[in-house]
Parts: structure tokens; C-alpha cells; sequence
């Protein structure tokens, strides 16, 4: 058996080999166009650049659990590499650009 020391260390080795796949996982999965579609799909699920607030306190607390999923994805995504939110930001704001001069 071993002592509670070399098994935490153990554990901490598994759980940091297990993030880095997860790390390496979201990288593939951003490098395809349905990934990067994908991504958007869960951040309007999050709505997380909504007032989460109403007069329901049940209500509040399940829209606040919503955003609270999105803002663990973006602190993986800044985990990943800080710059990686911010430049799907703005990609998506530059789509969003081209789509209303398409509607011109």
C-alpha cells in the first residue's frame, strides 16, 4: 500500500494528465469549423452577457448555474492560452460584421 503522500501525488499526476488531454481535445476540436460552431452553440446556452437577476429566486439560480458553465469554459480556454477567447471574440464579431453588410 502506498503512504497518503506518494498517493496524492499520484492522483495530482492523473488529474494534470487528464487536463492536458482534455487541453489538447479542445484544440482539435476548435480547429474545425463545426467545433468552432459548436462552441457558440453552448456560449448562447450560457448567455453569459445576460443579467442573470429576476424576482424568481429559482429562476435566478438556474440562469446564474448556465453562466456559470460558460465562464468554466472560457477560464479552459484562457488555460489553454490566454489569447484564445478573446481571438474566437473576434472572429465571431467579425462574421457577425460581414453578415449585416450582406444585408445591405
Amino acid at each position: 500500500m502506498l503512504d497518503p503522500e506518494r498517493e496524492e501525488a499520484k492522483r495530482e499526476k492523473e488529474e494534470k494528465k487528464a487536463y492536458d488531454r482534455l487541453k489538447l481535445a479542445i484544440r482539435n476540436v476548435l480547429k474545425s469549423e463545426d467545433g468552432y460552431l459548436m462552441l457558440w452553440h453552448i456560449f448562447g446556452l450560457c448567455d453569459n452577457y445576460s443579467d442573470s437577476f429576476t424576482a424568481d429566486r429559482g429562476k435566478t439560480d438556474y440562469l446564474l448555474g448556465r453562466q456559470s458553465i460558460g465562464l468554466d469554459i472560457i477560464r479552459t480556454l484562457q488555460d489553454i492560452e490566454p489569447t484564445l477567447y478573446p481571438s474566437l471574440l473576434l472572429r465571431r464579431e467579425k462574421e457577425n460584421g460581414n453578415r449585416d453588410d450582406n444585408n445591405d
